[in-house]
């Protein structure tokens, strides 16, 4: 395990900067200005500048691959962003093939995104490149996506199958990252306020920069729910400003800024929610994030590449649970609880790109990390209370190399390795290797590939008061994945099939003991399948859709994992009715799944199909509206045994732009 802070009040220099929410607030406006600002003193704009990668994960750290990655990969544009109006990040996320997302509220709890049937803590997430998973949460270390605002964002990139290789721990089943900036950017300044039903209400704000030497962008969100289910209420604060400024032909500096604040009541997980819950107390949370990343690459011509990213990020969750009364599933219940985690995490690295020709790229780097946790820990039993205090820091070192080669004009190879080494943890070395082959006179792409993957322990596992194991080891995966890609139709049509075969090693788990704690231990396999299609009839009707098929299962048991539907489908179709007006209609189908709760045990929740739309109305050059309805077909379902679905509801918003 790693070193023990001495000093509980000692702060580190990141929280210091960031302790008041209203001073990075000015930071991250302030900054803006200022690149703003150099943009002009540098001169004349620049008619040529280089070509440097956006932040998109391509599943490698190269642009050379940008065609032929040989993996599954999807990116989210703006103008998706932008049609389907999402209220959550999880609204997006949910209609991608081969994901999975439930709520056990659909606004004051938190949301778990399955990728391939991989548990929530699986993804790495990651904003522009910097890492946002929150190790002290009882979920083993995934993220809250309610802490960004979809509308803050220009894309969403999504890579599936183990990462470790080239992104370190937490990649075990594939990795998310959200772009807030990139060279398309317009300038621009844009204003949307939205009202709906239950008291839902939304204001949004966005301005942007873009010359030759500056692309910036700065937004601002401010979100209430409502309160469309009993007891459950979330209202949060969001903001960004990013911004990429290209110093000179050779050289560009990108840098971007992140501040929230959060505040959830729902029903406890786990709890029954409003149907089957005794205790009516809710729980409450109050959540700050705060992220700061900085990147500079220098091109030396064609034949070299350098960039150095370093980041920091800070996280406080603060949670006071009224605890789950005794039930069918546990005579014990969960005793009221309240907790206060906060997470320091610096992160720097370093590579160099190295060209010959057109053909091969090499890559070699090396990173460090540092967390710094803790953990302010309060269980109330009946006959007794438990307060516990427990703080962790721990270091990784790494290094990696990534070689990409063009065999052949039809034939692409990847090979990465990573070696990890964690403080107080045994290292870990990750490989990857990937084949693309395109055919000829087509253009369809055939791809192979294997990855390994890993996740350190959390800290919650690791220091927790009641269950935690501090000896606990790193849980590993494997993944294979076949995939075939083809564009029909002179590019109108576009096909996608893959088939995987995933396997999670060493997984922690829960030992009842005595002593009760979390341990080392079994392995889980996910097997599948998913085929995406989209096709533009015309210049004003685009259609798409979706399935997939995963099936996972513990290995030597007969035991079901919750929350793995194995069929997941989806279709939309975007209409440009005329000049002034276009819609959105989304479908999403979700097959039956297992599901518990304590006080009533295993449930089989029903499958359902969720319909969405979208009317968009361009009123002048400076004015439109929008008319969102959700569930459209007021479909009864629950995503977690007893939370209940607020049925349709709509929303009304009026945006302006300059």
């Amino acid at each position: 395990m790693g070193a023990t802070r001495a000093n509980k009040g000692a702060a580190s220099p990141f929280s210091e900067i960031i302790s008041r929410k209203d001073s990075c607030f000015k930071y991250l406006f302030i900054s803006y200005l200022l690149l703003t600002a150099s943009s002009f003193a540098t001169g004349e704009e620049s008619s040529e500048f280089v070509r440097i990668p956006d932040f998109e994960v391509t599943g490698s750290r190269s642009n050379y691959l940008k065609e032929s990655i040989p993996l599954s990969h999807r990116f989210i544009s703006i103008g998706d962003i932008s049609d389907q109006n999402a209220i959550g990040i999880e609204d997006l996320l949910a209609r991608s093939p081969g994901i999975h997302i439930d709520r056990s509220s659909r606004s004051g709890g938190v949301g778990s995104l399955y990728l391939r049937g991989g548990d929530p803590n699986f993804v790495l997430t990651l904003v522009n490149g910097v890492k946002i998973n929150d190790p002290t949460n009882d979920r083993g270390g995934s993220f809250d996506y309610a802490s960004i605002d979809p509308f803050s964002l220009q894309g969403v990139e999504i890579v599936k199958g183990a990462q470790s290789a080239l992104y370190g721990s937490e990649a075990l089943s594939g990795v998310i990252n959200l772009v807030t900036i990139d060279d398309s950017a317009p300038s621009e300044v844009r204003f949307l306020g939205e009202a709906g039903t239950d008291s839902f209400k939304q204001a949004r704000f966005a301005a942007g920069e873009s010359n030759g030497k500056l692309v910036s962008r700065v937004t601002a969100n401010y979100l209430d729910i409502g309160d469309a289910i009993e007891g459950e209420r979330l209202k949060s604060r969001r903001y960004t400003a990013s911004a990429l400024v290209t110093i000179d032909e050779d050289s560009k500096l990108r840098v971007f800024g992140l501040a929230s604040n959060t505040d959830k009541t729902a029903f406890p997980d786990d709890s029954g929610g409003p149907l089957f819950s005794d205790i009516r107390d809710l729980d409450t949370r109050d959540i700050e994030d705060h992220a700061l990343g900085i990147s500079y690459i220098y091109h030396t011509k064609e034949t070299t590449r350098f960039q150095i990213d370093a980041s920091l990020y800070n996280r406080r969750e603060k949670i006071d649970s009224p605890g789950v009364a005794p039930g069918l599933r546990d005579p014990f219940g969960i005793p009221p609880t309240i907790s206060d985690n906060e997470l320091d995490r610096y992160q720097l690295s370093a590579y160099g790109e190295f060209f010959n020709g057109d053909t091969t790229s090499f890559i070699v780097g090396a990173s460090i990390e540092s967390e710094e946790s803790s953990v302010d820990y309060t269980l109330v039993f009946p006959w007794q209370t438990i307060n516990d205090f427990s703080e962790l820091d721990r270091e990784t070192h790494s290094g990696f190399a990534e070689f990409d080669w063009q065999a052949t004009e039809n034939v692409t190879w990847q090979v990465g390795i990573r070696h990890d080494d964690i403080e107080g943890i045994d290292s870990e070395t990750s490989f990857l290797s990937g084949l693309a082959y395109k055919f000829a006179d087509s253009n369809s792409y055939l791809r192979v590939h294997y990855a390994e993957g890993f996740k350190k322990p959390s800290v919650f596992a690791l220091t927790n008061p009641v269950v935690g194991n501090p000896i606990l080891e790193p849980e590993d995966s494997q993944s294979f994945e076949l995939a075939w890609e083809t564009f029909l139709a002179d590019d109108q049509t576009r096909f996608e099939m893959a088939f995987f075969d995933q396997t999670f090693e060493n997984l922690v788990d829960f030992d009842s003991g005595p002593p009760p704690m979390l341990v080392n231990r079994g392995q889980v396999d996910t097997k599948g399948g998913e085929a995406s299609i989209s096709h533009a009839i015309s210049d004003t009707l685009e259609l798409q859709g979706s399935l997939s098929y995963a099936d996972a299962s513990i290995a030597g048991s007969s035991e079901e994992l919750r929350h793995r539907p194995q069929w997941r489908g989806s279709v939309s179709a975007k209409w440009q009715a005329n000049e002034k007006t276009s819609m959105y209609l989304t479908g999403t189908y979700v097959d039956r799944r297992l599901d518990s709760s304590i006080p009533t045990g295993d449930k089989r929740l029903g499958a359902f199909f969720r319909a969405d739309l979208r009317i968009k109305y361009h009123i002048n050059d400076s004015f439109e509206a929008w008319l969102a309805i959700d569930n459209l077909f007021d479909e009864d379902y629950q995503e977690a045994v007893g939370f209940l679905n607020p049925g349709r509801q709509a929303r009304l918003a009026i945006g302006w732009k300059q």
